[in-house]
């Protein structure tokens, strides 16, 4: 058997998560493993959380939404056949953790593109570094001497504000 999975894409990256299933099934995913559903997110989480069918939920979003699913899952658990499984991902902390074979250029440049554009307002925007004693004074250095020149909230950089509400 296997899991199928529905897929809701974010309505503010429609276009090019539809891209990503396109280019997954161009690539040989069998049709009816993912199912592509655009929908209204209320909507699409009512409908779901509602069917005897549901196995599990792994949802990137707001607090308040996550939360949402997960009172709409516990009033309805007597009719799952199973125990939904849930995973959110809300406020993410997202960190890099440097090897000592890292090749530095690559971890100061992947750092402040994570850190810094979209001014940090996304769940995958680098908040930590763990880094060997060993690089840490050329990672540090080169991270500042990048972000020196740096002309915050520009329409030239992708650092300016990016609230989708």
């Amino acid at each position: 058997m296997g899991n199928v999975v529905l897929w809701k894409p974010s309505d503010t990256v429609m276009l090019a998560s539809y891209a990503v299933y396109r280019i997954l099934r161009e690539a040989g995913l069998p049709p009816n493993i993912i199912q592509f559903v655009p929908a209204d997110g209320p909507t699409f989480g009512d409908t779901i959380t509602s069917s005897e069918h549901l196995c599990g939920i792994n949802f990137t979003g707001s607090v308040p939404a996550f939360k949402n699913l997960w009172k709409q899952v516990a009033q309805n658990l007597d009719c799952f056949r199973t125990f939904p499984r849930l995973a959110g991902e809300c406020r993410g902390k997202n960190f890099h953790f440097v090897r000592r074979s890292a090749d530095v250029d690559s971890v100061v440049s992947g750092t402040l593109r994570s850190a810094f554009e979209y001014s940090g307002q996304k769940c995958s925007a680098c908040s930590r570094l763990y880094v060997p004693h060993s690089l840490w004074p050329q990672i540090k250095s080169d991270c500042w001497r990048s972000t020196a020149g740096s002309k915050w909230a520009t329409l030239q950089k992708t650092s300016g504000p990016s609230s989708l509400q």
